[in-house]
């Protein structure tokens, strides 16, 4: 485990670790009440969020999460993500495009909602 703390008391842990075997890194960011977990299996290109994974595990729509559903799901379902990401060898790109088509659909609600374009 690593840890760094910032000056405004935010403070970010580093796990590493295996799931199924699988190497595996745990990011948690907090910063003045304000939680990010993040999971990152060896061979994926980059992070993912546990409500991404959870979509992706259940074939269901991103939904939002807090911090209770973050730690759960690393507790209760990483070894079944890793599974997962080891069956799939599609799981990389399937995962990033769950995560964009997400990404989408928050931008247009707050487009509509603020005005913007």
């Amino acid at each position: 485990m690593s840890e760094s703390r910032g000056g405004m008391g935010g403070v970010q842990l580093i796990y590493t670790g295996a799931f199924d075997e699988i190497p595996t890194t745990v990011e948690i960011n907090a910063d003045r009440r304000h939680w990010r977990v993040l999971l990152k299996f060896d061979g994926m290109n980059g992070f993912t969020t546990t409500h991404v994974l959870t979509a992706y595990l259940d074939g269901t729509e991103v939904v939002d999460a807090d911090v209770d559903f973050e730690a759960a799901f690393i507790r209760e379902r990483g070894t079944e993500a890793a599974a997962a990401f080891r069956q799939d060898p599609n799981a990389d790109r399937t995962i990033t495009e769950i995560g964009q088509a997400w990404m989408a659909r928050v931008n247009e609600e707050l487009m509509k909602k603020f005005g913007g374009s």
